[in-house]
């Protein structure tokens, strides 16, 4: 579901379950159904209007607010820097890959005790050619570490200190080791400007959108209950965007999704793998393409709520977790597209704590935001990726 990206590959991120799009090519270069690539070459220009199932509560990622899965990969993961990237290994794992922002992979140092060292890249600027530093990066711990309404300070209260008298060089010390040391400043909350949010409210200033950007695109604008739109970032570094701009029209109901994608107010969508929405799919629809996959980071579940009544007792739990046929939705749902058992535990391939962990320059991301007070039920949806922000809902 999400690996690498390029400005030019934005949609890449919302591969999963389904993707359907109007076709905007000859037969010959067609999107195939089982995911395969057109060798076209990429057109330059043009507006995408992809239909969008949720809305962001708010785009202060680091706030408990932001828990929306769309939200994060409508806006952040397109505006906010990280220091890795996941990709694939030729064995088919996902494993970090230090992004362009960085010089290369940082400096791991175990003894005596747990030290990263980041180098960054001297083009790596945000979109207004500031360039990104170490004390970005300290400011991004200190806020997660030591603010309130922080959504998961996981691993952030593990790092003692953030040395940032080289402006290029972050040097992060640890006061105990954190095994999954790559998954800081890197899928969850990415890397944010001190320039711009020092001695502000981080909250107020972004919860309702923002214009910087040190990703492939820049938020031209959220309009509540309609759309966000995205415009390409001018002094990315990276590889450009190919489109002009990219609308994504919130369409919270999935019938309403369809019938707007088959009126073509939008020319993208991901729907929820509802039994009449899969039906529609594979009856086909007309100058359509379609991509079915089981290789994504989503997961459906239902989390239990163990701090409150009636599911503080473990009975309870016991009882209702008997009770459901987990084998029985997975196949409904998914036997179609050759996904036939439910996951059988948490914390792996999808998410897990590593926190544990002796930490290792090859340790693969799986961090995901489940609340420590809450617990999986059913997992019935497909287990092969590990994503930043699995999790969210």
């Amino acid at each position: 579901m999400r690996r690498k990206r390029r400005g030019a590959q934005l949609l890449t991120v919302l591969v999963a379950f389904v993707l359907l799009a109007v076709s905007a090519c000859s037969d010959d270069n067609k999107t195939t159904a089982g995911g395969g690539e057109s060798s076209a070459a990429v057109p330059k220009g043009g507006t995408l209007i992809v239909g969008a199932e949720q809305e962001p509560d708010c785009m202060d990622w680091m706030g408990t607010c932001s828990g929306s899965s769309w939200g994060y990969w409508m806006a952040a993961v397109q505006t906010m820097p990280r220091a890795f990237d996941i990709n694939r290994d030729d064995q088919g794992n996902y494993v970090y890959t230090p992004n362009s922002m960085l010089k290369g992979e940082p400096k791991l140092e175990t003894s005596p005790q747990q030290k990263v060292t980041y180098e960054i890249a001297d083009d790596a600027v945000w979109n207004d050619n500031v360039p990104i530093t170490s004390t970005d990066f300290k400011y991004t711990w200190d806020q997660i570490a030591t603010t309130d309404d922080i959504y998961d300070k996981t691993g952030y209260t593990n790092i003692a200190s953030v040395d940032d008298s080289n402006p290029k060089v972050a040097v992060v010390t640890f006061s105990k080791p954190y095994g999954d040391w790559k998954g800081l400043f890197t899928g969850n909350y990415g890397i944010f400007p001190s320039h711009i949010l020092q001695g502000k409210d981080r909250d107020a200033a972004m919860k309702d959108g923002y214009t910087f950007s040190a990703g492939p695109w820049v938020i031209q604008q959220w309009v509540k209950t309609d759309n966000i739109t995205l415009v390409p970032n001018p002094n990315f570094w990276g590889t450009k965007p190919s489109l002009d701009k990219v609308i994504f029209k919130f369409q919270p109901d999935t019938s309403a999704e369809f019938t707007a994608f088959k009126s073509d107010q939008v020319a993208m969508i991901y729907p929820q793998p509802q039994l009449d929405a899969v039906d529609q799919i594979n009856a086909g629809l007309p100058n359509s393409q379609k991509v079915i996959t089981t290789d994504t980071g989503n997961f459906e579940a239902l989390w239990l709520n163990q701090g409150k009544p009636p599911f503080d007792d473990a009975n309870v739990r016991k009882a209702v977790a008997y009770s459901i046929d987990r084998s029985a939705i997975v196949q409904r749902l998914f036997g179609g597209i050759g996904v036939n058992e439910p996951l059988q535990f948490l914390n792996a391939p999808i998410v897990t704590s590593t926190s544990t962990r002796t930490p290792s320059p090859s340790t693969r991301w799986t961090r995901g935001r489940p609340t420590s007070s809450s617990r999986p039920l059913v997992t019935p949806r497909a287990a092969t990726a590990c994503t930043p922000r699995t999790a969210r809902s």
